[in-house]
Order: C-alpha cells, then sequence, then structure tokens
C-alpha cells in the first residue's frame, strides 16, 4: 500500500542537514501570484519536468509549506497505511526545493553521493552540517542580488526538455481537490531551452515594459 502512494522513497531523501537559509532566501523571491521566483535576471519557478527528474513522484503540501495536505494524509490511512504519521513529509519537501536550488545554481551545489537505481535524483546529494548564521544569510541575499543569467545552469537534465517530457510545455491551471494553482511555463522559457527577453516600449508618457518571447 506504501509503494502504491508513490512515497516509499521518503526515508531515503532526508538530507542529513537542511539548509535554512538557503531555503529562506529563494522563499524571498517565491511570488505565489505567478509561482515563480523573481530573480534579478528574469523569473524562475519549479516545472513538471523539474518534478520528474528529482522526484519521480510528487508531495501535496498545504498553504503553510511545512505540513502535507490532510486530505492526502486521510487517504493513505484510510487504506490502512499505519506508519503515516511517523513520516517527516515537511522535512521531505523542504528537500525536494533544496535539490531545485542544487539542480539549476552550481554555485550552492554541495558534493554528489553516488547515484543509485531506483532512487530519486534528489538522492545523490552529499548534504552535511551547514551555516545556519545570520551572516551566512546577509551572505547569501547579497549573493543572489548580483547574480546574472550566466550564473544559472538552465538545462540541468539535458536539452530540449519539452520534446522529452511534452506535458512539461503546458499551459493552464493544475488543481488538486481544492486547490488550483496557475502553471504558466511561458514565463520561464528559458528552463525549456528558449531565449527569452524583455522589450520596453514607449506608452502614453512613460515607458511600459512588456515580454517578448522567441522561441
Amino acid at each position: 500500500m506504501v509503494d502504491r502512494t508513490g512515497l516509499q522513497h521518503l526515508p531515503s531523501t532526508m538530507f542529513q542537514s537542511i539548509d535554512p537559509p538557503l531555503i529562506f532566501v529563494f522563499v524571498e523571491r517565491w511570488q505565489p501570484d505567478t509561482n515563480t521566483f523573481h530573480m534579478p535576471y528574469g523569473e524562475m519557478t519549479i516545472m513538471l519536468h523539474d518534478v520528474q527528474h528529482i522526484l519521480g513522484t510528487t508531495l501535496f503540501v498545504d498553504k503553510s509549506g511545512n505540513r502535507i495536505r490532510l486530505s492526502a494524509l486521510h487517504e493513505l490511512i484510510i487504506e490502512g497505511v499505519t506508519e503515516v504519521p511517523a513520516y517527516s513529509c515537511g522535512a521531505a519537501t523542504l528537500t525536494y526545493l533544496i535539490a531545485w536550488i542544487y539542480e539549476y545554481f552550481p554555485c550552492f551545489r554541495p558534493p554528489r553521493g553516488r547515484s543509485q537505481p531506483g532512487r530519486p535524483r534528489a538522492c545523490i546529494w552529499s548534504v552535511r552540517s551547514v551555516d545556519r548564521s545570520e551572516a551566512r544569510l546577509s551572505t547569501l541575499r547579497s549573493c543572489l542580488d548580483q547574480f546574472t543569467a550566466s550564473d544559472v545552469t538552465w538545462l540541468p537534465y539535458g536539452r530540449t526538455p519539452g520534446a522529452l517530457l511534452p506535458w512539461t510545455c503546458y499551459i493552464g491551471f493544475i488543481q488538486y481537490r481544492d486547490v488550483i494553482e496557475p502553471y504558466k511555463p511561458s514565463r520561464v522559457l528559458q528552463q525549456l531551452g528558449y531565449v527569452q527577453i524583455i522589450i520596453l516600449i514607449p506608452t502614453k508618457g512613460h515607458i511600459g515594459a512588456f515580454r517578448s518571447f522567441l522561441h
């Protein structure tokens, strides 16, 4: 029954140490209206192909960002999975966010561990103790403020991810029960191997900006 839930790999993806300052500086840049991280060079987000490559499955969390939705737990419990209360699902979700950061931002990556067949890609990172001080938090903020597009690994899983997993190019809304969230890959075309630029145009006495996409 645990295997059917897709959660059987949770114990193997718990990093020995989560990096709270690194998570925090990215959470600060998250815009819930667009579901994207607003960076100095443009927007980025966690896309469907990121979920596929990093997990091979998904976790549904509530608005707090650190607890799994009660409806999901109820579905597991009625199936007879009595071990559910012992799962640290919030920590697992933060682990996956960290794994996404490691994929796209080389400067933050810890050493790579050995990849093992059947284990999620999130397990390849060897995370140990980290500096959780306010000084490091300040340093990380300054680092992100100075980032340019050249500091990002835009295609960590190979070229043309949309061709390998076409559903990652889906544009619309993703729904799980009563939660509906926008999914707009057109805002982050660089993560699909395309070119994305901002063009300034004059509008009635001031300069307005609009987004231009080049495929």
